[in-house]
């Protein structure tokens, strides 16, 4: 089967004879077929857990949180995501879902979202209290205010870095606190109670699993390669080693 660059190079030639019929011709006589089989059957699956080996030299605070079993460490609310070394060649078609982040109890529940590009996130407001939404970003950004059973619904377009995901607030509620994760492929998942997490029909070739936990603020990156018809299995463990550090502010220059 052809390899999934390939395909680049069987188009420029193809357009090179297109122009030429008896080229044309000859294109199609010695071209394998093997070549023309839909690359995208070169796929394999990843599935593993995500763990919190705790520190007693270095507590982590939010660990009572989202670490239900000590024993095994499991994490939950932990975003993990696979960015190619490469881009992918072609996109993956949008699935347009529909996900609710209500905010009750002065909490936005769930906390942690991950959507692809082209699905919508409904806003929604239990409490009996006026709410707000607001979300800053360059390419996306949104203020709006939330009374009881009032809804919001926004349409999540442009996919943005891992690491660096919209941050969800409330402008009456400083302490109300959320993230929405948009990615451009469907590799990502979130992790329950247990950890675990799952991708399937991922295009071989080598890649980065991101791992991050915006409430914690821990983050991790780990290589590795999906080859055809494998089934990955992949542990994670984080430590408070991998709790991201704050970039410090430049000081203005006093010239």
């Amino acid at each position: 089967m052809v390899p999934i660059l390939k395909l680049h190079h069987l188009e420029g030639r193809l357009r090179s004879s297109l122009s030429h019929p008896l080229k044309a011709l000859l294109f199609i006589l010695i071209l394998n077929p093997a070549d023309l089989t839909c690359h995208a059957a070169e796929t394999g699956s990843i599935s593993g857990v995500i763990r919190y080996k705790a520190d007693s030299e270095s507590p982590w605070r939010y660990q009572r949180y989202y670490v239900a079993d000590t024993n095994t460490g499991a994490l939950a609310e932990t975003v993990v995501a696979l960015k190619p070394t490469e881009a992918f060649l072609t996109p993956f078609p949008e699935k347009h879902t529909r996900i609710t982040v209500d905010q009750e109890n002065f909490q936005f529940v769930p906390e942690t979202v991950v959507v692809q590009t082209g699905d919508k996130v409904a806003f929604t407001n239990s409490d009996e209290t006026l709410h707000n939404v607001m979300l800053t970003h360059p390419d996306d950004a949104f203020n709006v205010n939330l009374a009881k059973d009032e809804v919001y619904e926004h349409q999540f377009k442009a996919a943005i870095e891992t690491m660096q995901p919209h941050r969800l607030g409330c402008v009456y509620h400083g302490s109300m606190r959320g993230w929405v994760f948009v990615f451009d492929h469907p590799f990502f998942a979130l992790t329950g109670k247990d950890g675990t997490f799952s991708m399937e029909n991922i295009p071989v070739g080598h890649y980065q699993i991101e791992v991050h936990h915006p409430a914690g603020k821990l983050v991790s990156t780990t290589p590795i390669s999906i080859a055809k018809n494998e089934a990955h299995t992949q542990e994670i463990e984080l430590t408070p080693k991998n709790i991201k550090k704050r970039t410090p502010k430049k000081k203005k220059s006093s010239l």
